[in-house]
């Protein structure tokens, strides 16, 4: 009976010694025991410390999944560790015990959001060593995401500066007013990331009307139709810049340059993307897909824009340069265009025309 009372006392022991182990350990600090530590830096504002804000906060949240913190961690014995962690407010790394100085980056599509930096965290063995750091916002740059139905409350909030549009979804614009999209600023940048999604413009009028000393670029973004027409898609007095996978599409128009028209004294630049389906069919119209009026510059770099000879669906259609009508300057594919009308398609891969 004795040993029975013995065995059972020793399993209890046991389990007990399991029990307080799983405990006091986390997976993290067990890890430590092997002679290194962890450390885990949380991203805030305000005070550095306990009294800093944690993100995340209404300067980051809606843009969160789409910044990168870029960490670079330097120890005592100038080690240097970096790590890039996305869509987070907070990482977590295992490192050798000692000294080591912290410092952030985080960008949000490759613009600066904001920066942050630990002079001093002492990392001990075995243990998670947590840090609170104030990120210090980048004034230069401003993040709005759009949803639908948003689009008009965004535009409100722009200034001068540089200005990132962010799109969460598909939009809707019913309403043109008339008006410059972003106003009578000037020295103003706009950037719109598409992420895919699409602006549709279900109204007559311009999707986007550019003021002189404005710049706007559309990357990822798809620019549809409106038909009904009384505007070309694209409005350009100022900078306009096509990248990445961005389009312009479906429009028809009654006018000259049913897809973007290039105004005297403004710049288009394509860096990529594709103008197609956009129709100037009236006799005596100029530029399916893109009319450069005398004194505007036309510079494609890549990117395709269809001509009358493309498939159906695709064609840019008008009487006088259905991929381009060229009355200012041109330059595709680093060379130079004559004035006059372009029919067929136009194609530019990495800075070489290729049809």
């Amino acid at each position: 009976m004795n040993n029975i009372n013995l065995r059972m006392a020793f399993v209890l022991l046991l389990a007990w010694t399991l029990i307080t182990m799983t405990t006091c350990f986390s997976p993290l600090d067990y890890k430590g025991r092997g002679g290194e530590g962890a450390i885990t830096i949380n991203f805030g504002k305000g005070t550095v410390g306990a009294r800093a804000e944690a993100w995340p906060n209404s300067d980051i949240e809606e843009i969160l999944p789409y910044v990168e913190h870029h960490i670079t961690l330097i120890g005592s014995s100038e080690e240097t560790r970096t790590h890039v962690v996305k869509g987070a407010t907070s990482a977590s790394f295992s490192v050798t015990p000692g000294v080591w100085q912290v410092s952030v980056e985080t960008l949000c599509y490759d613009k600066l959001f904001a920066t942050g930096t630990q002079v001093s965290v002492d990392v001990k063995a075995g243990r998670s060593n947590a840090v609170l750091i104030n990120m210090e916002t980048n004034t230069d740059n401003t993040f709005h995401t759009v949803s639908d139905g948003e689009w008009d409350s965004a535009v409100e909030k722009i200034d001068t500066g540089n200005h990132y549009i962010i799109l969460a979804e598909d939009i809707t614009i019913n309403i043109y007013t008339g008006e410059y999209t972003f106003g009578n600023l000037d020295d103003l940048n706009v950037t719109i990331i598409g992420n895919g999604y699409s602006m549709f413009l279900a109204c007559t009028g311009n999707l986007l009307r550019i003021r002189t000393g404005q710049a706007v670029t559309i990357k990822d973004v798809k620019l549809i139709r409106h038909s009904g027409a009384d505007g070309t898609m694209v409005s350009n007095a100022g900078n306009f810049t096509m990248e990445g996978n961005s389009s312009v599409s479906g429009n028809r128009l009654t006018a000259d340059g049913a897809g973007v028209y290039v105004t005297s004294g403004s710049t288009f630049t394509m860096n990529g993307g594709t103008i197609f389906d956009n129709h100037s069919a009236s006799p005596g119209i100029y530029g399916g897909g893109v009319f450069v009026e005398s004194g505007g510059t036309f510079i494609m770099n890549g990117g395709t824009v269809y001509g009358s000879n493309a498939d159906p669906l695709l064609a840019n259609i008008a009487p006088n340069g259905s991929a381009v009508y060229n009355a200012g300057t041109a330059t595709i594919g680093g060379l130079a265009v004559s004035i006059g009308a372009i029919n067929n398609t136009i194609e530019v891969v990495d800075g070489v025309r290729v049809q």
